[in-house]
């Protein structure tokens, strides 16, 4: 639950627009969770978080996805 939380509050700070340089600029955040599974290397685990991260990049970004193995 904590971890939804903190997902939830980057979502809104992203959509806060910022300046540099005088220049407003806007932000998009795609950002993708890989589930841990017991047995999992490191790239196992970095390879989840990846295709999380295109499947909400595919779905128009600003967004964020959980992976589990068990999807496949």
């Amino acid at each position: 639950l904590m971890l939804f939380e903190s997902l939830l509050k980057i979502m809104i700070l992203s959509k806060k627009e910022g300046k540099v340089q005088g220049n407003k600029i806007k932000f998009a955040v795609s950002i993708g969770v890989g589930e841990y599974v017991n047995g999992m290397t490191t790239d196992d685990l970095v390879d989840a978080a990846d295709e999380a991260m295109y499947k909400v990049k595919a779905g128009g970004k600003n967004d964020f996805e959980f992976y589990s193995l068990f999807e496949k």
